[in-house]
């Protein structure tokens, strides 16, 4: 069977060793820029080449993350980066930006690029289009089910890579908004406030429920992993890229034995393997929506941060004397850490001080905490599975080499190194072997001084020895010998993977953004004297109140609203069906049907749906994550239109792409962003499916700390987005100076709003209520 590769996280070099000693045959890290965690240790440009060098050297691929979205201003520093990256010999690059695949697919074709889970891989429609793209292997979404990557792989044969443990996010990745809407901080560059941690309740939903309620559980598929290989994978992927090396290890430790028992088909008890994961870092776990389990388990509304494992049961807690009784749950030493932000000092049993205790035993701790009978008390840190955990990490992984050492008279010794890679190296030492004068060298003295690897990433699998009798070569110079040898060949192995650049690349006052575009799509600058409207509607009422309104396009997503308007001659050839922002292959041939019976244009925001629009007006949304002019013009070039992104409207600094067509270029101004796309609901029962008879998801709002409501509402087959009661609009100022530039193309959208607001809104950003 092909190769199965298990892909480990790395936030610096301590952790990057430990996922190398764990088993891993790939390592994903991120430099000081354009990373998605950017609050991770993370690598400099010196600490990248030393870890790419150490890996390789131990058979290790190393792929860098660039998954950021990609400003103008950047483009510059972006591709001397990624030059940097392919000379010092980097596997592959992690990429999220379209602008950023199409800049390097033209300056280093030969450096792989796999698309990043941000991209919302989830059809073979979206596979297919990064297929042609010049993309080698897709990261798929979290939400998508093994049977599902498995028919999808069918389809495209394209290398897949999936999640299999490690944290789990609520959102769509790449089509969560709620960090950069609300915090100010963006997710889709690399700078998530991690809203989906924070506490909320529900309002209009009477089911008890608990503070976190959208921080899932932590991703854990060993028990099931045999599924995921048989789906076709081609990596299995550890997150964990701003976790300890402990973590890294043991979880990369036990999916390496889990995989290797799978490939060689031994029996393998995982079970012992599932409650060590509990002891380095867990929500609690699931099985995640790859196995199958999409109902509310997949939630843990009690905890945003580690628990650990149950370790006992307080039976009282004494306020004089401090002291904490407990039945334990589970074996208890001297230094464990508690949940309660303790570590265990003496433990005290029938008035004895013990350093330890059992499983069973009622047992007494000092404390400063109050605490509640009844109540659980969780071992976050295990001090004896740490210590023996400490101890394998640092045994160094090393890889076989097979040696042929040829030690003739009159002649040069030699030694020929050969590796897996069928990799050869020959080197011959300056000096002429002499007949012996006292003791002959033997064959057992030089290979047990040639198997002397020391320090290096080496071990001598197989050794022959061609020998002369009697002759002479003193052991230093055996060793020396050796030891050249190893070096250069260490050497020879680095250097096999660096890289020259082709490419003369000029990054003195260039800035990239025109790069590829074809003249035919760059506007002259103009002032707009009558800028053009565009308006979404969610509501039947909302028809009426365009009608003296000068709308340029209507856009609907609901096919009832969408079968009134349509009827309607005054507004038929202004509508627009807006497509749901996340599809997924269960959902193809709903939208084939959908898109074969709807007489209109189009609005979508998933890259498997482009292809399909090339024969239609359409436009593509701001789910689509458009951030430079060059994946702007790569739209426009295909006659599609393009929405803003909302992150530069209404981030900390708002700035926008220039150098497109600006006629192609539309700008929200009054919006309810979908601040999330997720599968979660809580109506839903453990298995997925609904508790009601129709869904009532609409009737309940969701409150922050902050007293903000956000409202849900299902897009499509219960698959949810989230979007705040207060809307985000453009400034006045901005405004005016968009359409100076020459952009001409402004969007509102409808929610809840009232005519008189609808017209407020109008009247502030200066749009006729009349027709002409």
């Amino acid at each position: 069977m092909k190769k199965i590769e298990l892909l480990a996280p790395a936030g610096n070099m301590e952790s990057l060793k430990a996922a190398v000693r764990g088993g891993a045959d790939a390592i994903y890290l991120g430099g000081r820029s354009f990373g998605a965690r950017a609050f991770a240790g993370n690598f400099n440009n010196e600490e990248i080449q030393e870890a790419i060098d150490y890996c390789h050297l131990r058979n290790v691929k190393v792929y860098i993350t660039v998954n950021t979205l990609i400003a103008d201003e950047e483009l510059s520093d972006f591709i001397e980066y990624v030059e940097f990256l392919y000379k010092i010999g980097g596997d592959a690059l992690i990429v999220q930006d379209i602008g950023a695949i199409t800049l390097i697919k033209k300056y280093f074709p030969e450096m792989e690029i796999h698309a990043s889970t941000q991209m919302t891989n989830n059809t073979s429609d979206d596979i297919i289009f990064l297929k042609n793209l010049g993309v080698k292997r897709v990261v798929m979404s979290r939400e998508i089910p093994y049977t599902q990557i498995k028919a999808i792989q069918e389809k495209t044969q394209i290398e897949m890579e999936a999640f299999v443990h490690g944290a789990l996010c609520i959102s769509y990745s790449g089509k969560c908004l709620f960090s950069a809407m609300n915090g100010g901080r963006s997710a889709n560059r690399g700078m998530c406030a991690q809203p989906c941690r924070m506490k909320y309740e529900y309002i209009g939903l009477e089911e008890p429920t608990g503070e976190y309620l959208l921080s899932p559980k932590d991703l854990n598929t060993i028990l099931e992993i045999d599924k995921i290989i048989e789906s076709n994978i081609h990596s299995l992927k550890i997150e964990g890229r701003m976790k300890r090396p402990e973590y890294v290890f043991l979880v990369t430790n036990h999916y390496r034995k889990a995989i290797d028992s799978y490939i060689k088909k031994e029996s393998l008890d995982k079970k012992d393997m599932y409650k060590d994961l509990y002891k380095v870092f867990n929500r609690d776990f699931t099985s995640g929506y790859i196995l199958g389990d999409n109902g509310t388990e997949i939630i843990n509304s009690n905890y945003q941060k580690p628990i650990g494992t149950k370790l006992g049961e307080v039976i009282s807690y004494n306020k004089k004397t401090k002291k904490l009784k407990l039945k334990l749950l589970d074996d208890l030493h001297k230094g464990d850490g508690l949940s309660t932000g303790e570590f265990v000092g003496r433990v005290l049993k029938n008035n004895e001080v013990l350093t330890k205790g059992f499983k069973g035993d009622v047992i007494e701790l000092d404390s400063l905490k109050k605490y509640i009978p009844g109540e659980i008390i969780y071992k976050t840190s295990d001090f004896l599975f740490m210590e023996d955990l400490n101890s394998r990490i640092s045994l160094e992984k090393k890889v076989p080499i097979d040696v042929k050492v040829e030690i003739r008279l009159n002649e040069k010794p030699k030694i020929v190194i050969r590796d897996y890679n069928e990799r050869q190296l020959e080197k011959e030492m300056d000096l002429i072997v002499e007949k012996a004068r006292n003791k002959p060298l033997d064959e057992f003295t030089v290979t047990t001084q040639i198997s002397k690897t020391g320090n290096s990433p080496f071990y001598i699998e197989k050794i022959s020895v061609i020998l002369d009798r009697d002759i002479n070569l003193p052991i230093k110079s055996l060793n020396s010998l050796r030891r050249e040898a190893i070096s250069e060949f260490e050497n020879l192995i680095i250097n096999s993977y660096k890289r020259i650049s082709s490419n003369t690349i000029n990054y003195v006052g260039n800035n990239f953004s025109n790069e590829n575009i074809p003249k035919k799509n760059i506007a002259k600058t103009k002032i707009v004297s009558k800028p053009k409207l565009s308006v979404k509607i969610t509501k039947n009422e909302h028809l009426d109140f365009l009608e003296n309104i000068n709308v340029s396009r209507i856009y609907i997503s609901d096919r009832k609203l969408y079968d009134l308007a349509i009827e309607n001659d005054k507004f038929k050839d202004k509508i627009w069906f807006s497509m749901p922002s996340v599809i997924t292959e269960k959902n193809h041939k709903y939208i084939n049907d959908l898109m074969n019976s709807l007489e209109s244009n189009m609005m979508f925001s998933s890259n498997g749906m482009i292809t399909k629009m090339k024969e239609k007006n359409s436009i593509g949304d701001y789910h689509l994550n458009l951030y430079n002019s060059i994946s702007h013009n790569y739209f426009h070039d295909l006659g599609i239109r393009t929405t803003a992104s909302l992150e530069q409207i209404y981030g900390n600094e708002f700035s926008i792409p220039e150098n497109v067509d600006k006629t192609m270029m539309e700008i929200p101004i009054y919006i309810r962003p979908q601040l999330m796309i997720t599968e979660y609901c809580p109506f839903k029962n453990s298995e997925g499916k609904c508790k009601k008879n129709k869904c009532e998801i609409e009737n309940v709002n969701l409150k922050n700390e902050k007293n903000e409501l956000f409202y849900f509402k299902n897009i499509i087959n219960c698959r949810l987005s989230i979007s705040s009661q207060n809307p985000k609009s453009l400034d006045i100022k901005h405004f005016r100076n968009l359409v100076k530039m020459g952009y001409e193309s402004f969007r509102i959208e409808l929610f809840n709003e009232s005519r008189n607001e609808f017209l407020e809104i109008l009247s502030y950003y200066g749009f006729d209520i009349k027709e002409d």
